[in-house]
């Protein structure tokens, strides 16, 4: 019984193998040279590869197309489009996530601007104590500076504790400096991103996609 099973198996594999190689002997391929004269036949030449080609059935109706390989300059210019459009795709996703913020988060541009008018607020009250304290340094740093530039006109050695101070303040003062520039470019950051978010709000107004 069991070598009954195993012939069924070998023959049925035979007469699959037997149509796929009969299947494939009926095709045709069909291509053109170099003078557009065109060629039919049943193995595929090299030049058919190069130039791209169709395939026909035993009735003659094509049932694939092969287009010819990519030269370099053709396919830098897919890989360019395929990159444009990927960075088309992500422009479109992100903008589609900012709106879904904005219309969870506000309800009105009058709620977007007192958001805006909160987080300048707290901005500039850091820039305050930021520039209270760099005039503080500022003023410090002159009166150790005169005191060097004291004991250099009368010829006398600067105490290190002296230059250790002055260096100390200045380290402080570019700190201070550093972080009141983080400070503004943050702040102008913030009004931009607002005055953005305030246009697109009303864009989604306009469209009818902000619920009253």
């Amino acid at each position: 019984m069991r070598s009954r099973v195993l012939l069924g198996s070998a023959t049925l594999c035979l007469l699959l193998a037997t149509a796929a190689a009969s299947a494939a002997e009926s095709s045709t391929f069909r291509w053109r040279d170099a003078q557009g004269q065109v060629h039919y036949s049943n193995l595929l030449p090299p030049q058919a590869v190069d130039r791209g080609y169709e395939v026909l059935n035993s009735s003659g109706d094509v049932v694939k197309r092969v287009p010819p390989p990519l030269t370099p300059a053709q396919r830098a210019a897919a890989e360019a489009e395929a990159k444009r459009l990927e960075k088309l795709a992500a422009g479109r996703a992100e903008q589609q996530r900012r709106d879904n913020m904005l219309l969870r988060t506000f309800n009105s541009v009058h709620d977007i601007e007192r958001l805006r008018d909160d987080r300048v607020s707290a901005l500039e009250a850091q820039l305050r104590l930021v520039r209270e304290h760099q005039q503080r340094l500022e003023k410090h740093l002159a009166g150790l500076q005169a005191r060097e530039a004291k004991l250099v006109a009368a010829k006398r050695d600067v105490p290190a504790d002296l230059r250790q101070e002055i260096a100390g303040v200045r380290s402080e003062l570019a700190d201070a400096r550093n972080t009141r520039k983080t400070l503004e470019t943050e702040r102008a950051d913030t009004l931009r991103r607002f005055k953005d978010d305030i246009a697109r709000f009303k864009q989604l107004q306009a469209e009818g996609r902000v619920q009253q």
